[in-house]
């Protein structure tokens, strides 16, 4: 069908129905990922994306974690504020080991009276470069930005930052940004008013690149039991035992050449959910926070952002997958769409994270949605369209086969043989005695309504009867049981119908609104045998018919009427099969066109049935040699002397004697 044809056949209402839920599939793939109700989904295969394709690298040389841990707790007495004796005993130790800067993720905003002069002094006197951490209360903070400092804490720091003023240590920003669900994920925004972020301090010489104010390019470790950085207490550098100097030099080739950030690693403070926390559920320090950044930096790698109309042609791909699905009738078609869909859905994003492309705008679970509704909306379209083709389809079957027969073909074509097959069927030929006549003298209108009507009476039989029409010639109706499908009542269908459309005949004939014109008789001729079914014809045309010596039996039966007396004859093959007792035998007779002798019957449904088993019987006896017999068949046309076929029969069997056949001359 072409695609103009299915655009009428589609109809102006069911088309824009279409077009308007596929417009909102193309929507919802392009624009859906930023819904709320999509939010945390999207994230999460996002975050998932993130850490499949996360490098997988050993430790970092180029940066060490110096951390207050449990241990240095202990050691100190000190939980909050953290011991500030030892944090300047450690930048007194450190300051000389040849760091390439360090950065404490400490905020000093809360006093510590006895210790902070100390503190103080040690921070004015490095000669490392070295930045502590500033934030401040922000009355222009966004929705993620926390509000991270009371009045009087900011007071504080802010004093205690301005007695290092033209000192060693310098203020720098700590504040890493979270999206609303608490994981960092990208780059903080810088804050002009609190001074260059710790990364920027720390690393002057490298200018901020564009991909700073993007994702996080996160790594892990190559294997389980690895740290992305090395970590060491801060006891180790701080304490104030004389042992604890020595064992900070040891650690000096450590810490030259490195940088070092001094942080908190407690657990519950201070920890963030990253991506990788939705697998392995473990969440990272502030201070590695700042490490994974400052390392990044020095990477100098950043995710590139999807371009919109690539984000566009995805849309577009995701809908069309989605749309094939629906219309599609085909499992290849439909395996097609469905791995298509997969794979935008689920191996591009991750291909693309893996190719250092942002794809947290990218649409997957959206994506999957508005594929799954275009097909449903595609599908409904479809479905459609498909149960009007089928309802006429089976509305067309129905005129020459059963409606419940159609129905199986339809919902399995194989059933219908696209080729010849030989089956052994059931066949009826009818024909209307003195039809020629009647058309040389009715007006042609006329007879074609006198025509169809009695045709339609005859195929309505057939049908009523589960029969395959196969043709109408002329006024002849020709029938079979037994294919396209094969049925257990076949024989009882085949031979009830026969007598049915024998019946129809006869009050057709007697209609008064034909009753003028002379309507003959309708004679049916039944047989069981062999045939050849299936689709016939050539390329432009073809129809469902059977061929076959089954076929001209039945006809030559048809034809036999005239000569036997009768209006319908049966094979005996057609008889034993009808599991009906209505059939009287006429003998055995030769057909036309037939080297081989065949047994017929009449059907007698108004006999006595004690005559007509007294009938059979005595044409068995004669048959079978008992001569006699046929004084029996000649005592019942005396008691019934209009029996035209009866009287025909007894000549028959006279002239030919038991075990003979007559053989019916050329008429």
């Amino acid at each position: 069908m072409s695609t103009f044809r299915l655009l009428q056949r589609l109809g102006l209402r069911r088309l824009a129905s279409c077009v308007l839920g596929l417009a909102f599939a193309l929507a919802l793939a392009r624009f859906g990922s930023a819904l709320p109700f999509d939010l945390d989904v999207e994230r999460a295969f996002y975050d998932l994306r993130v850490y499949l394709t996360a490098p997988a690298v050993d430790q970092d040389p180029r940066v060490l974690l110096v951390t207050f841990q449990n241990s240095t707790l202990r050691l100190s007495g000190k939980r909050s504020p953290l011991d500030r004796l030892y944090l300047a005993r450690a930048l007194s130790r450190l300051d000389g080991m040849g760091a390439r800067g360090i950065g404490i993720d400490i905020l000093l905003d809360s006093p510590q009276a006895q210790d902070d002069p100390v503190l103080v002094a040690q921070l004015h006197a490095m000669h490392t470069p070295t930045f502590v951490a500033f934030a401040r209360s922000d009355p222009h903070a966004g929705p993620n930005d926390p509000d991270l400092m009371e009045p009087w804490q900011e007071a504080y720091l802010a004093d205690m930052l301005h007695r290092l003023a033209g000192g060693g240590t310098h203020p720098a920003s700590v504040f890493m940004e979270t999206d609303d669900d608490g994981v960092i994920r990208a780059w903080p925004r810088p804050k002009p008013t609190w001074g260059p972020r710790l990364i920027d301090a720390l690393s002057p010489g490298l200018t901020e690149a564009a991909g700073e104010q993007g994702a996080i390019r996160y790594r892990r470790p190559r294997t389980i039991d690895q740290k992305l950085y090395n970590e060491l207490p801060i006891e180790f550098f701080g304490g104030d035992a004389p042992e604890a100097e020595a064992a900070a030099q040891l650690l000096k080739s450590a810490v030259a050449g490195r940088y070092v950030l001094i942080g908190a690693d407690i657990p519950g403070v201070d920890e963030f959910p990253i991506p990788s926390t939705l697998v392995t559920r473990q969440k990272i320090t502030g201070v590695e926070s700042h490490a994974n950044l400052l390392a990044q930096r020095l990477d100098g790698v950043f995710y590139r952002p999807i371009p919109a109309d690539a984000l566009w042609a995805v849309a577009l791909a995701l809908t069309a997958a989605g749309a094939l699905a629906g219309a599609s009738r085909s499992r290849w078609h439909w395996a097609a769409a469905v791995f298509l869909n997969a794979m935008l859905v689920a191996a591009l994003p991750i291909w693309l994270q893996g190719q250092q492309v942002d794809t947290e705008a990218y649409p997957a679970l959206s994506g999957f949605v508005a594929s799954v509704f275009a097909a449903a909306v595609v599908g409904a379209a479809a479905r459609s369209l498909t149960s009007e083709q089928r309802a006429f389809a089976q509305h067309t079957l129905g005129r020459y086969i059963p409606a419940d027969v159609a129905r199986e073909i339809l919902d399995d074509p194989h059933k219908l043989v696209l080729s010849g097959e030989r089956r052994e069927i059931f066949v009826v030929f009818t024909d209307l005695e003195a039809f020629t006549p009647l058309t040389h003298h009715m007006e042609a209108e006329a007879l074609a309504v006198l025509l169809n009507a009695y045709l339609q009476t005859l195929s309505e039989v057939v049908l009523a009867h589960s029969g395959t029409l196969d043709k109408f010639v002329g006024d002849a109706v020709i029938a079979f049981w037994g294919a396209p499908l094969t049925r257990a009542d076949d024989g009882r269908n085949a031979a009830s119908a026969a007598l049915a459309l024998s019946a129809a005949g006869e009050s057709f004939r007697r209609r008064e609104d034909y009753a003028q014109e002379a309507v003959g008789r309708t004679r049916v001729g039944l047989h069981f045998g062999g045939a050849v079914v299936g689709n016939f014809g050539g390329e432009g045309r073809i129809a469902y018919t059977a061929l076959g010596d089954g076929m001209n039996t039945a006809a030559r039966l048809e034809s036999a009427n005239k000569q036997l007396g009768t209006t319908l004859l049966a094979s005996r093959e057609a008889v034993e099969r009808s599991g009906l007792d209505v059939f009287r035998c006429l003998g055995r007779i030769v057909l036309k066109g037939r080297a081989t002798a065949l047994e017929v019957f009449e059907a007698a449904p108004a006999m006595d049935p004690e005559a007509l088993r007294r009938h059979n019987a005595a044409w068995a006896d004669f048959d079978g040699g008992q001569l006699d017999a046929l004084q029996i068949l000649k005592q019942q046309l005396e008691d019934a002397p209009e029996d035209d076929a009866l009287a025909r029969m007894i000549e028959r069997l006279e002239q030919v004697g038991p075990g003979g056949a007559y053989v019916l001359p050329d008429k």
